[in-house]
This record gives structure tokens, sequence and C-alpha cells, in this order.
């Protein structure tokens, strides 16, 4: 992550790397992974029990096929992925 003067060691320390790195502009990693994971909440609750959306979205038919929610990982899991899924370390090479 730019900015990022070290390797972040810890859980605690990749976060505070990922709260003090912009994603875009006013938006940090951690918040654009959060928001991913509120987001990936919002349809599966949508899907998978008929909850109203909360958010805006333009969903294909096909949205709720089984074939593409079967096979996924739990929701704690995915919501770590989300979460972290751009918390990438470069290292030189």
């Amino acid at each position: 992550m730019e900015g990022v003067t070290h390797t972040p060691r810890t859980r605690e320390d990749l976060l505070a790397a990922m709260r003090s790195c912009d994603q875009t502009a006013g938006t940090t990693v951690l918040q654009h992974g959060e928001m991913v994971a509120d987001y990936y909440r919002d349809l599966s609750a949508h899907v998978h029990d008929g909850r109203p959306l909360r958010h805006e979205w333009r969903l294909p038919e096909w949205i709720g096929d089984a074939v593409l929610w079967e096979d996924l990982p739990d929701d704690a899991t995915m919501a770590e992925y989300h979460v972290f899924h751009d918390a990438v370390i470069h290292t030189p090479t």
C-alpha cells in the first residue's frame, strides 16, 4: 500500500495501514473493504432471505441462480475477504 513505510506484521498493523491509505479520494482502503462487505451482505440477504435491498442495484434476472451461490464460503469468510481484498502488500523485487 502506497504510503505504508513498513510491512504490517499483525492484523492490527494491517488495519492501521489500511486506515492510513486512500483507495480513492476521501475513502481509505479499509472503508472501501467495509463498503464492499456491506454491499455483499445486502445482496446475499436479498437473494437468500428475500429482504428488501438497502442499496441501489441493477440486478440481472439470473442473480438468484443457485449455481452462483452454492459453492461460496460462509458469510464470515466472505466478509473477511471483502474487507481485506485490496490489502495487498507490495514487496521490493
